[in-house]
């Protein structure tokens, strides 16, 4: 079956966002399929497909931006990949969305993959688990339909090293003094409870050479176990509505961008800002068509008797 999945096109800096005020707490597991697009083919920056929210008061909340499609382009032969997240603290005393850390990266080398297949479909997941102290973020990845998942990058980061980076960017990128930046980074106590998420892209492009991130079947579980790789293999080939997820967007294009949750648990995405349009063809998940019934003919029948 061949269907279109939903383009996320940001431009002008205006970005294009899918939002539910709730998530799976305190893990989640995400899962979506993503396709970046660029012509002709060149080095690119990243699509932020994914982003996880935690707290709702001033002084303790934060995100978790799930990154791919970083492309460092030589020729077909020599590209490589970088996928990871992103940690920023925004219910600071200070200024917003201040950087605290690069986490579960994934670096390919020369050779690992052709620049056609890291502009393919590729499969992510990512898992964030909050704790008293730390936060752990685990990612996985499936190059290609017919690739395999694989580890790509863990991390598990205390909220003391959380804050000694985010003091560190205060100091750095806004100019603060160390006392300033001491009491600011000191004031922020993070949320243990994850609290939204966002489906989407920053208005981080203007050029007609990005053209968006197309995004297919986005699966959200409740989970805090290390899931293995035989159980995020079947994850990454589902194609039907999922009733076991805590919420399952197909994300097919239907005429415009379809934000019925298909697991049955009502949790319906929103659409934030910005405007979605069909995106490139569909990965190719939908199991194959039973085989047609054998055409009958004279051979379908049994004569009894030896007279005929």
């Amino acid at each position: 079956m061949t269907e279109s999945s939903t383009l996320f096109l940001p431009l002008s800096y205006v970005p294009v966002k899918l939002h539910l005020a709730s998530a799976p707490s305190p893990g989640i597991l995400v899962s979506t399929w993503t396709r970046t697009g660029i012509s002709p083919a060149q080095t690119k920056g990243n699509d932020n497909n994914i982003q996880i929210f935690g707290g709702t008061d001033p002084g303790n909340q934060w995100s978790i931006q799930c990154v791919s499609g970083n492309l460092n382009y030589t020729s077909e032969t020599e590209c490589t990949y970088n996928a990871n997240t992103m940690f920023f603290a925004t219910g600071t005393t200070g200024p917003s969305g201040v950087w605290c850390g690069d986490f579960s990266s994934y670096n390919s080398i020369s050779g690992d993959w052709t620049f056609t297949q890291c502009t393919d479909w590729i499969w992510f997941a990512w898992q964030v688990i909050v704790s008293a102290t730390d936060v752990t973020i685990r990612q996985w990845a499936k190059f290609n339909t017919t690739g395999a998942v694989f580890i790509a990058g863990s991390s598990t980061v205390t909220f003391t090293t959380l804050r000694a980076t985010m003091k560190a960017t205060l100091i750095n990128d806004y100019s603060y003094t160390n006392p300033q930046a001491t009491t600011i980074s000191n004031s922020w106590v993070p949320s243990t409870t994850i609290t939204a998420f966002e489906i989407g892209a920053d208005g981080d492009w203007t050029g007609s050479d990005f053209l968006g991130i197309s995004m297919y079947h986005v699966r959200l579980e409740s989970t805090s176990s290390n899931p293995t790789l035989s159980y995020l293999e079947t994850l990454s080939k589902l194609y039907s509505a999922d009733t076991t997820a805590w919420a399952d967007y197909q994300l097919n294009w239907l005429g415009s961008v379809k934000l019925t949750d298909r697991s049955g648990n009502g949790r319906d995405l929103t659409a934030d800002a910005g405007a979605f349009y069909a995106g490139q063809t569909a990965p190719n998940l939908a199991p194959p068509a039973p085989p047609a019934s054998a055409a009958k003919t004279e051979n379908n029948f049994v004569f009894f008797g030896s007279n005929f």
